[in-house]
């Protein structure tokens, strides 16, 4: 068994040394052993386990002693406990003096030979230095197969099988119950570690798989919650716990509590150190947590015991304990060897008294070179010092006490009662969690209702595209680019696609690719159409120039065309050098069966998504942008709300498909119906503002608010330029007699137009019946404002003019410079009350000047 700490070998060291340096010279011939184990660390309350195995010891040199005539004659023989432990853990000065004081003393008074420690560290440290004395050391409880290295420690003997019987033996009772996985949790010192290692080496020829393997610290409590979820994750349900001692594993069976993996899902096996566990569980929830736990432990007790177990409540007036038989048995063996000693090499009891015998340097096969029948049965042991003897037994902690439910050998284990687990029944926990099949199909009501909605939408968008191509000249569909409107709907139908192949049960490479293709190529052609869309209108009302120029339809389209082969770039390399293959994965901790796609490289996955996330968002953010900018352009292009209501949106299910994708941990089912519903939500939103509400006004036959409210276009603007638009209900400037009237758009600040909006208005100049500047709203007839020419101020700036007055400002766009010049000149002169001739011939001139621009447009 295991070490304590440091401390402990601090002290350990003390007595070793002496033990080597006084061991030979006994002060009074006396056979005397020295029995090292921590009595005071176990003396928790009165007499300790351990005092009380003593006891068994004790009994047998008793025995000896009274049988001068089978054994040593007048030599008594004795064993002494020397008490290794430190009863402090606070004054280190205190507890160092007190060793040097009392084992020093002791071990001065020399020592043949050395029960030795429960504790496979300490027993190691004591066995390197006695091996330069030669003196030889026996344990029961120390199973490090390290102390089976005759090299290291040669004169090391053991009544014990080491751990690797021990692994063997627990690997024979996971196979009993049936259970093919397991997952380790394991101290980091030496016991702990030796079993893990034998562990490791056997699972493969037992049938077992080992899940995994966790080393914890105990001054690392967040390092052990990380690997009990670690282990958690795997779906580990039967654990092998080798904590560093009893004490140890309280604090990570809470840590295993908190993570919910206690109880009658879970099973515990441990080895022989969690013996005194239940006396360290401090609060009823830690004596919860033991309930069930199973412990392999050498077999001391048997029908063959029950002639000592007579005795020692005879001599005693107590029932054994653990390890007492096996000390009897220990102290009968150096008896025996001693006999054996004096018999082939002719020593006297005296001589074995003062270590005469240590001048024969004899190994450890040599000295255990005999058998007995001690009370556990026959005892012998191999070459190297280990007993021939491998029997264990299965201990289950029900109420608090050790009840046996196995017993046996490494390959020959016995069930002799049923277990009972943590909830307290005789029924077996699974090895591994019940997985929920979370793979989609068609066939499952949330993907099936899905798959319905996907279909009419899909109808619904798919059947508009031809009649988008058959009406594209249609003059309430053609101010709004029927092109783009297929463009986009094309792009839609691809979106709607990938949620059937997004839906099936079990995936492909060929459909884990061509989801990706096609939600991506569609994406793309959405949102760059929306974007070159919006660009348009934005460069229109934001930039002068452009009004000098066209933008033809060829030119949009392969602006759109470019942001989609941007996606198809990103796809060609994606599906081309890291493909995306159909993965099975089990989510053990979820305990959920589902299908994932994934590249076979990680981190080039996790880059190539990276570079599409970030270039989509680019996209979106653009668009959100212009749509933003755009929100109060021209009246008569309420068509950019629309779209601005569109990208809006998308970019909000962009939002929620991500956060619940990658931020969030939902079911895959779950996952897909929020993610196929905010792609029908985007499809269904885009649709109704980009073409839906078109449509609907073609086959109503009624302009409201689905169309500007201006006629068909003119040249090359397909009516996305507002200047065209009034140009083209104006012609020219319109001069009756003491008039000049036109369709302007208007914006400023007074009581019946916007700061910022553009809006459509009739504004008329007159001389008759006074002079008067009149505005009428042209959707609303009954808003108009009337201004005095007296009042205002009017000044041209490029292709607008300014009008103000006291109490207000407006902004007019013309068609051109020449037009709003025109518009000023006519101001100033009705103002003036000049509309004769001059005013007419100017008006030609101006008329000549309009129709020579608009070759220019």
């Amino acid at each position: 068994m295991k070490q304590r700490g440091w401390r402990t070998i601090v002290q350990l060291a003390f007595y070793i040394v002496n033990l080597a340096r006084h061991g030979v010279k006994a002060t009074a011939p006396a056979i005397r052993l020295a029995v090292t184990l921590p009595f005071a660390l176990w003396n928790d309350s009165g007499s300790s386990m351990t005092e009380r195995a003593l006891w068994g010891a004790q009994m047998a040199a008793e025995e000896i002693t009274a049988r001068p005539d089978l054994w040593f004659g007048s030599v008594p023989f004795q064993v002494d406990a020397i008490d290794d432990a430190l009863p402090t853990a606070e004054d280190y000065g205190v507890l160092i003096n007190q060793v040097q004081r009392q084992v020093i003393q002791d071990v001065h008074n020399g020592y043949n030979g050395v029960l030795g420690d429960r504790y496979s560290t300490a027993s190691e440290m004591v066995s390197y230095s006695l091996a330069v004395s030669g003196i030889f050391q026996c344990s029961i409880w120390s199973t490090s197969p390290n102390l089976g290295d005759k090299k290291s420690f040669p004169t090391f003997f053991r009544l014990v099988a080491d751990d690797n019987f021990q692994a063997l033996v627990i690997l024979d009772l996971v196979r009993s119950q049936s259970w093919t996985k397991i997952g380790v949790l394991v101290g980091d010192e030496s016991y702990g570690q030796g079993l893990l290692d034998k562990v490791r080496d056997s699972v493969s020829s037992y049938g077992i798989s080992l899940l995994a393997s966790y080393t914890y610290y105990m001054d690392d409590p967040d390092g052990i919650d990380y690997r009990v979820k670690q282990l958690k994750a795997l779906g580990a349900r039967i654990i092998l716990l080798f904590p560093n001692g009893e004490a140890d594993a309280i604090p990570v069976l809470r840590i295993l509590n908190s993570n919910g993996m206690t109880g009658a899902d879970y099973a515990y096996i441990g080895g022989d150190n969690l013996l005194e566990v239940y006396s360290k569980a401090e609060t009823d929830e830690d004596r919860e947590n033991l309930r069930g736990l199973l412990m392999t432990e050498p077999l001391e007790y048997s029908s063959l015991t029950k002639p000592f177990e007579a005795a020692f409540l005879s001599r005693w007036s107590e029932a054994p304990p653990s390890g007492a038989v096996a000390w009897y048995d220990a102290t009968y063996a150096f008896a025996y060897a001693f006999k054996n000693l004096m018999q082939q090499y002719s020593y006297t009891p005296e001589q074995i008294a003062n270590n005469t015998w240590l001048e024969k340097r004899l190994n450890v096969t040599q000295f255990t070179n005999f058998s007995f029948v001690g009370a556990m049965g026959r005892a012998a042991w191999m070459a190297n010092g280990d007993s021939v003897n491998a029997l264990f037994h299965v201990n289950n902690l029900v109420n608090g006490s050790w009840v046996e439910v196995a017993r046996g050998q490494a390959g020959a284990l016995n069930i002799t009662a049923p277990i009972l687990f943590a909830g307290g029944l005789d029924v077996r926990p699974a090895d591994s969690p019940k997985l929920a099949d979370q793979t989609i199909g068609y066939q499952k009501i949330g993907p099936a209702i899905i798959i319905a909605l996907t279909s009419i939408e899909l109808v619904a968008v798919a059947g508009s595209i031809i009649p988008l191509a058959i009406l594209r000249d249609h003059p309430m569909l053609k101010p709004v680019s029927p092109i783009f409107m297929s463009f986009s709907a094309v792009g839609m139908v691809l979106c709607l696609l990938s949620i059937f192949v997004d839906a099936l049960k079990v995936p492909t490479t060929i459909s884990c690719n061509s989801y990706m293709s096609l939600l991506g190529v569609g994406f793309g052609m959405v949102v760059g159409g929306i974007l070159v869309k919006l660009r348009r209108l934005h460069k229109i009302f934001d930039n002068r120039a452009v009004y000098r120029r066209s933008f033809p339809n060829s030119q949009l389209l392969a602006q759109s065309g470019l942001i989609v082969l941007g996606e198809l770039v990103f796809i060609f390399i994606w599906a081309g050098a890291f493909p995306l293959l159909s993965v099975e994965h089990d989510d053990l901790e979820e305990s959920m069966h589902y299908y994932v796609c994934a590249t076979s490289n990680q981190k080039a996955g996790e880059a190539m998504m990276l570079s599409v996330l970030v270039y989509n968002a680019l996209l979106v953010l653009a668009c959100c942008y212009l749509a933003f900018a755009t929100r109060n352009i021209f009246s008569n292009y309420n068509e950019a709300k629309s779209i601005g209501v569109a990208i809006y949106n998308i970019a909000f299910c962009c939002i929620i498909i991500l956060l619940t994708t990658y931020l969030t941990s939902i079911a895959p089912i779950p996952a897909f119906i929020i993610r196929s519903a905010c792609v029908l939500l985007a499809v269904a939103v885009t649709y109704a503002a980009l073409c839906g509400r078109i449509l609907y006004a073609v086959v109503t036959k009624t302009k409201g608010d689905y169309l500007p409210a201006v006629g068909g276009p003119t040249g090359v603007h397909s009516g996305d330029d507002p200047i065209s638009r009034a140009k083209a209900e104006n012609k020219s400037a319109l001069l009756v007699a003491g008039c000049k009237q036109g369709l302007l758009a208007v914006r400023g600040s007074s009581r019946v137009t916007s700061n910022r909006q553009w809006r459509n208005f009739n504004l008329s100049v007159m001389i008759k019946p006074s002079q008067m500047i009149v505005l009428i709203n042209e959707r609303e007839p009954d808003v108009g404002l009337a201004l005095s020419l007296k009042q205002v101020h009017v000044e041209a700036e490029g292709d607008r003019f300014k009008l103000t007055w006291p109490k207000g400002e407006l902004e007019f766009q013309a068609s051109s410079e020449a037009d709003a010049l025109g518009w000023v000149g006519a101001i100033n002169d009705f103002a003036r009350d000049n509309a004769g001739a001059a005013v007419a011939s100017r008006e030609v001139a101006k008329t000549a000047m309009l129709r020579g621009n608009s070759s220019a447009l």
